[in-house]
C-alpha cells in the first residue's frame, strides 16, 4: 500500500468514526420570533433537531390557524415551509367564541409565569400527535420555552386602546330599490404608548344588505366593547330626482310609486287657466334618476286661457280651484285618483302611492288680490298686502303678534280693560313680582298721541316714577317692561313687537284727573239730573261758540237721552255687584254712590286695584 492510499483511508475512516458518535455539529436551526402576546416551545424529538409549537395567552388568539407543530430536520428545514412564518397572538377573543386551536395551544397569564405549564401542555401535545405509546416524556428533550420579549406581556394590565380616527358619514348611492351593501373607511384603534395597532369589531359588517335609508354603525376595539366607541351612519340612498320648477299658474303633484319609480308625479293648473299644451298624463323619475316621458319636459306651464264652455287640455283631476296653497289636499287626493285610474291597481285611491308633495308655482299679474276680496285670514287689527300669489299681514301700532293674530291691546280690549298703568312704585313692585321671569311685558304706555311724550293708556301722563332704558326715541314707540340686572326697566320698542302684557280695568276714582271738565259729568241719576245736564249743555255750548249774550243763545229744543240699562230711578249702580269695578281678585269692593272703592284681603297688599302677597 503506497502512502497516499494510506492517508485517504485513515482520514475517511475518522470522517465515518465522527459521524457514527454524532459529535459531528449539524446546520444550526434558527427559531423564528415568539408570537405577540404567545410562547413558541421547542425540544429535540426523535428523527428532528428541533420540534416546536406555538401557543397564546387565553385572552387572546392566533391571527389564523397554526400547524400544529413545525419541525427542523437535520439539513435545518423547517416543516410545513408554508406555514412560516407562523401567525401571532393578534386577534382578542371573546368568551363563546370558538378558538383556532384546542385548549394545548393556550395558557393563562404572563408567559414568563407559565413556562412549567406551556412544558406540560406541550409534551402532552407531543404524546397526542406522536407515535409514542409510553409516558408522556417518551422520545422528546430539552424542551425550552421563548416568551416574546420587549413587546407587552401581562405582567401588568393592559389600557383600553384610544380612538385614532372614526371614520365620517357615509353615503352609498344605490340604482335599486332593494338598497345596497354596506361598506366604510375601517376605524383605527391604537394600544398607548406602544402605538399597536387594536383589532376591532362592529355592530354590522362591511359587505352586509341594507335596504334604502340609514343604517347607524357602532364600532369599538375588540376585546374593549365597554371602552370608547365609534359610532357614524351608512345612508343608502338613490341618485336624486330633481323635480323642475312648478308650472305658472299650476302645481306639481309628487309621491313614491310602487311601480318602481322613484318619484311619480302630476302637474295641474288653477281652473281659471289651461295648459299651453297637453301635458303627459304623468311623468316618472326611475331609480337612475331619469324622467320619462323625457320628450314631454320642460313639462307645458299653464299660460293658457280658459274660457267657460271651451274644451280642456286634460279631464277635471288636472285643475284646482281657487288658489293652490289652499287647495293642497284637494290636489293630493286628485292625483291618487289619477294613479288609481292609470295605474294597476284596483284597490281603493291610496294604493301603490305615498309620501304626496304639492309645489305651487308662480301666478301672473291676474292673480287674485286676497286682500281687496277679503279672502285673506289677516287679524282685524291687522293690514293686508298682496302679492304675486299671496299676501301678507301685519299687526297694526298698538298690536302684536304674527299679523294672522294680533294680542295685547286687543286681547285688553276684550276683556274691558286696557294695558296695565302704574301710578306708584307699590304697584311697579306688584308687576315685578308678578312677571314670572318674562323678558318683555307691554304696559299701557306710548307716545302714539304726540312724539316724545308718553300718556298712559288711561289717559294720565307719565308722572314722575319712571324707569327708562335709554333715552332716544327717534318715532312712535310703545313701552315695555324689560328684564335687566335682576328687575324690570321702561324701555321702548316698536309697537308691532311680539311681546307678553298685562291687563287691568280702568275705572275712574276721585283722586284721578278727569278725561274732561265740570260740564260733562253729572251726579247721581241720570233720570233725575236732565235738567242740570241740559243746563252744562246751554253752558259748554256758551264756553265753546261764538255766543256772548246770556246762556240761551243760540240753541233750542234740548232734550236728554239716558242709556237704557245701566241705572234705575231707585238706586245707583253697583259695580261690585255687576262685576264692571276693576279691583284686584284678591281684594274685595264696596260700593259707593256713583263710585266703589277697592281694598285688598288679608294677608295681600297693594292698592286694591293691584295685590300681591
Amino acid at each position: 500500500m503506497n502512502f497516499r492510499l494510506a492517508k485517504y483511508l485513515a482520514v475517511t475512516a475518522v470522517l465515518l468514526i465522527l459521524f457514527i458518535d454524532g459529535t459531528a455539529p449539524a446546520p444550526e436551526c434558527v427559531v423564528p420570533t415568539p408570537p405577540l402576546h404567545g410562547a413558541v416551545t421547542c425540544g429535540v424529538a426523535e428523527g428532528a433537531q428541533k420540534y416546536c409549537s406555538i401557543s397564546c395567552d387565553d385572552r387572546y388568539d392566533f391571527a389564523h390557524e397554526p400547524a400544529d407543530t413545525y419541525r427542523c430536520d437535520w439539513n435545518a428545514m423547517w416543516y410545513p415551509a408554508e406555514d412560516l412564518p407562523w401567525p401571532d397572538c393578534s386577534r382578542f377573543h371573546r368568551p363563546g367564541r370558538a378558538r383556532q386551536k384546542n385548549e394545548l395551544y393556550y395558557y393563562s397569564g404572563p408567559c414568563t409565569f407559565n413556562v412549567e405549564e406551556i412544558k406540560r401542555d406541550f409534551l402532552r401535545l407531543y404524546a397526542t400527535l406522536g407515535n409514542c405509546s409510553a409516558g408522556i416524556r417518551c422520545g422528546i428533550t430539552d424542551i425550552r420555552v421563548s416568551c416574546l420579549s420587549g413587546i407587552w406581556t401581562d405582567e401588568e394590565e393592559r389600557n383600553a386602546p384610544n380612538l385614532v380616527s372614526c371614520p365620517a358619514d357615509t353615503r352609498i348611492t344605490v340604482n335599486s330599490t332593494d338598497g345596497g351593501l354596506l361598506d366604510w373607511t375601517d376605524p383605527e384603534f391604537r394600544f398607548q404608548p406602544s402605538n399597536e395597532l387594536a383589532n376591532h369589531e362592529c355592530s354590522a359588517n362591511k359587505g352586509d344588505a341594507a335596504p334604502i335609508g340609514t343604517r347607524n354603525v357602532l364600532c369599538w376595539a375588540e376585546g374593549f366593547a365597554d371602552g370608547t366607541t365609534c359610532d357614524f351612519d351608512i345612508v343608502i340612498e338613490a341618485p336624486e330626482c330633481v323635480v323642475p320648477a312648478p308650472p305658472l299658474n299650476g302645481a306639481v303633484a309628487c309621491g313614491v310609486a310602487e311601480a318602481g319609480a322613484q318619484k311619480y308625479c302630476s302637474i295641474s293648473c288653477n281652473d281659471r287657466y289651461d295648459f299651453a299644451h297637453e301635458p303627459a298624463d304623468t311623468y316618472r323619475c326611475d331609480w337612475n334618476a331619469v324622467w320619462y316621458p323625457a320628450e314631454d319636459l320642460p313639462w307645458p306651464d299653464c299660460s293658457g286661457s280658459y274660457r267657460p264652455g271651451r274644451a280642456r287640455q286634460k279631464n277635471e283631476l288636472c285643475y284646482f280651484s281657487g288658489l293652490c296653497a289652499f287647495n293642497e289636499e284637494d290636489i293630493k287626493r286628485d292625483l291618487q285618483r289619477l294613479y288609481a285610474t292609470l295605474g294597476d291597481c284596483s284597490a281603493g285611491i291610496r294604493c301603490g302611492i305615498a309620501d304626496l308633495e304639492v309645489t305651487c308655482g308662480m301666478s301672473t299679474d291676474e292673480d287674485e288680490d286676497e286682500c281687496t276680496l277679503q279672502t285673506n285670514n289677516c287679524d282685524e287689527h291687522a293690514t293686508c298686502t298682496n302679492t304675486p300669489g299671496s299676501y301678507t299681514c301685519a299687526c297694526l301700532e298698538g298690536f302684536s303678534g304674527d299679523g294672522y293674530t294680533c294680542t295685547a291691546e286687543r286681547d285688553c280690549d276684550s276683556r274691558r280693560a286696557k294695558l296695565v298703568v302704574w301710578p306708584d312704585s307699590a304697584t311697579h313692585q306688584y308687576l315685578i313680582e308678578n312677571a314670572k321671569s318674562k323678558r318683555n311685558i307691554w304696559i299701557g304706555l306710548s307716545d302714539r298721541g304726540q312724539e316724545g311724550e308718553f300718556v298712559w293708556s288711561n289717559g294720565d301722563s307719565l308722572g314722575s316714577f319712571h324707569h327708562w332704558k335709554g333715552h332716544n326715541f327717534p318715532r312712535a314707540h310703545c313701552v315695555a317692561m324689560m328684564k335687566r340686572r335682576g328687575t324690570y326697566v321702561l324701555g321702548v320698542k316698536l309697537c308691532a313687537a311680539n311681546c307678553n302684557y298685562f291687563c287691568q280695568r280702568i275705572s275712574y276714582r276721585p283722586e284721578r284727573a278727569r278725561q274732561k271738565n265740570e260740564l260733562y259729568y253729572y251726579g247721581g241719576t241720570c233720570a233725575f239730573n236732565e235738567e242740570d245736564i241740559k243746563r252744562n249743555l246751554l253752558l259748554l255750548y256758551t264756553s265753546l261758540g261764538d255766543c256772548s249774550a246770556g246762556i240761551g243763545c243760540g240753541v233750542t229744543d234740548i232734550v236728554v237721552t239716558c242709556h237704557s240699562g245701566m241705572s234705575t230711578d231707585e238706586e245707583d249702580v253697583d259695580e261690585c255687584a255687576t262685576g264692571t269695578d276693576n279691583c284686584h281678585e284678591d281684594a274685595s269692593c264696596t260700593d259707593t254712590d256713583g263710585s266703589f272703592t277697592c281694598t285688598c284681603n288679608d294677608g295681600y297688599t297693594g292698592n286694591g286695584l293691584l295685590c300681591g302677597q
